[in-house]
């Protein structure tokens, strides 16, 4: 979403929703552009493919930047930017490359969105987004990996404790039928320190039950859905073709705020679900496999100003 669009999209349209209708509204002489820059890495453990030879670890290492900016009274402008670097520690995965079982190593991939969101009443907002994404391995061509998507979605304050609303997505992918997708937008204080959410962390969970027992410390369960796909280089072993890699992350993150500004998480838990693909140019499926469940750790830094 991904942008890996699929996450980028909904993780934009719920944020921006769930500010615009939890935040009293300001007088607009105080309203004030604003920004969050995230930096994060995480690990996840080697595991073995199921069907085929070999085994496989991931790592990835990026950082976002999420600005908004006030526009007329009760509107906001939206532009994120995410880069990421992906690293896939293949060990003799011969179904995917017979040569030396390394289909692909490193991957790049970028992505950038703009949204705008209305505050249409006290009750109602709307929210509207299109971006583009690129995802490369090393060597390969940049305008050869580009995709885009949009979203619209709405959402209702049904009181101080609930703002829910639904949407719908539409993404490109590389050498494949678009993808259509829903949007859901929830958040809702079950009680004091309790709360539901599809707002995701940087460890990309689209809904989770968060934990706070003070003003310092957020304790998130939760899962998520994480899809990257990109251009091979000439080199692989379908040449110029497409990799695919989707994964189901379970787990908890600790988040401490230790100042009005600045905050650090440690998150972990395990891929309960990967599946790794090969294509060729063309989009026709040469192999693919799924891989045992594997723990994952990770740590991110956020700043806002």
């Amino acid at each position: 979403m991904r942008m890996s669009p699929l996450v980028l999209l909904a993780a934009t349209a719920s944020t921006a929703l769930a500010q615009a209708e939890t935040a009293p509204e300001p007088a607009p002489a105080k309203r004030s552009a604003s920004a969050t820059f995230t930096v994060y890495g995480d690990y996840t453990f080697q595991s073995d493919l199921d069907d085929g030879e070999g085994e496989v670890s991931v790592w990835r290492a990026g950082a976002n930047l999420d600005m908004s900016f006030p526009v007329w009274e009760r509107s906001s402008l939206g532009v994120s930017l995410r880069g990421e670097r992906w690293g896939f520690d293949f060990n003799n995965a011969t179904a995917f490359d017979s040569a030396d079982g390394e289909p692909w190593d490193d991957v790049n991939d970028f992505a950038a969105l703009v949204s705008f969101s209305h505050q249409c009443t006290d009750r109602w907002s709307a929210i509207v987004g299109l971006g583009g994404e690129s995802g490369f391995a090393q060597g390969a061509d940049f305008d050869d990996s580009l995709t885009g998507g949009g979203y619209v979605a709405a959402s209702y304050k049904f009181n101080d404790e609930l703002t829910a609303g639904l949407g719908v997505s539409v993404r490109t992918v590389l050498e494949d039928d678009a993808i259509v997708f829903p949007v859901l937008l929830l958040d809702w204080k079950i009680a004091e320190q309790w709360r539901l959410t599809t707002s995701p962390s940087v460890s990309r969970r689209l809904i989770g039950l968060a934990y706070s027992p003070n003003d310092q410390i957020t304790i998130k369960f939760g899962g998520g859905y994480e899809r990257l796909d990109f251009r091979l280089d000439d080199d692989a072993p379908a040449p110029e073709g497409v990799g695919r890699y989707q994964r189901i992350p379970v787990g908890i993150d600790v988040a401490w705020k230790f100042s009005s500004q600045w905050s650090v998480s440690v998150y972990g838990g395990a891929h309960v679900w990967q599946e790794y693909q090969l294509d060729d140019e063309d989009g026709n499926k040469i192999t693919e496999d799924d891989a045992e469940i594997a723990p994952f750790i990770g740590a991110s830094l956020e700043w806002r100003f």
